[in-house]
């Protein structure tokens, strides 16, 4: 999405998506781009077909559909697997873990319309429209997560964070930009009874005095980089603390390097009852068997369950 483009994401967000963002990302779109659709209110009523006619009768639509048949099939094939594959877990006694996957308002907006680039130059060019998008955003981006919750029944959520570390943002911009459409998705979905697992990707400890104000006892913090005592310090009881053994480590080290990062984080945050042992963003497919094993071994022997 161009910087210039902004003011007609604002005055159709759907529109816009369909007729410019849709047939960027896959060429089988095409035909959205040069066709004006109807809103969609003109389709409640008996004259739609005629409305459609000229649009479904161009050149390409009817490829557009039959790629979109065949991209529902690869889905389905996709979501069954995965449905077997968590089915044989919680037979195995594992539970899964998260359903609704969601970000804050404004990783949507610079992930998938204005890009890293494109959203750090709105803070500065046009800042008002960059907050403009991030208010369209924000109720689809807890909506999102909330109904995917209920429709599988499942009370917690998955927030992996891409934009808010520390060195993206100065704290003054963080505090703009970023922490009102993050912490309002934080309380929404805890006001739904859902416990947010945020994936904090990046240094987080510049954002430690924000987190601090956060609910207490509401919400499980994966950490890729953070000061694990400063974090103790601050949110300690605020936030359990989730990760952050290094993958390098895991897949690159000894046992018993693995061990002595399990003690470590036991030592720190063993009297809170609210650790997590994992890595920065979960095992990475390259560790050695012996160091997985090695994690649960050392959360035996230092009494941690």
């Amino acid at each position: 999405m161009k910087a210039d483009e902004v003011d007609q994401f604002l005055a159709d967000p759907p529109g816009f998506a369909a007729r410019t963002i849709l047939p960027r990302v896959a060429g089988a779109f095409a035909p959205l781009a040069y066709f004006q659709l109807p809103p969609m209110h003109w389709l409640a009523n008996g004259y739609s077909t005629i409305l459609m006619a000229p649009f479904l009768s161009m050149p390409g639509v009817k490829d557009m559909f039959e790629a979109m048949v065949r991209f529902a099939e690869d889905a389905q094939d996709y979501m069954a697997a995965e449905g077997a594959y968590w089915g044989e877990m919680a037979a195995l006694g594992y539970p899964q873990p998260f359903v609704g996957v969601g970000f804050p308002a404004f990783d949507l907006v610079s992930d998938y319309f204005r890009s890293l680039r494109g959203s750090t130059l709105d803070m500065f060019r046009q800042p008002d429209k960059l907050l403009a998008m991030i208010d369209v955003m924000m109720p689809a981006s807890i909506a999102l997560i909330v109904g995917a919750c209920k429709a599988t029944n499942t009370t917690r959520a998955f927030v992996p964070m891409h934009r808010g570390a520390g060195g993206f943002m100065s704290d003054e911009q963080f505090e703009k930009f970023y922490w009102p459409s993050f912490s309002g998705l934080i309380y929404a979905l805890i006001e739904e009874g859902i416990t947010p697992m945020p994936l904090f990707e990046g240094d987080y400890t510049p954002r430690l005095k924000y987190l601090a104000t956060l609910p207490p006892g509401k919400i499980a913090a994966h950490f890729d980089k953070i000061d694990r005592q400063q974090f103790k310090e601050m949110c300690g009881d605020v936030m359990c603390f989730w990760g952050n053994i290094p993958p390098s480590i895991l897949a690159t080290g000894t046992p018993q390097q693995v061990k002595e990062e399990v003690k470590t984080l036991i030592d720190l945050f063993g009297d809170t009852g609210t650790l997590i042992l994992d890595s920065t963003v979960g095992i990475p497919d390259e560790s050695r068997p012996e160091n997985i094993l090695a994690i649960r071994e050392a959360a035996d022997e230092y009494g941690v369950l």
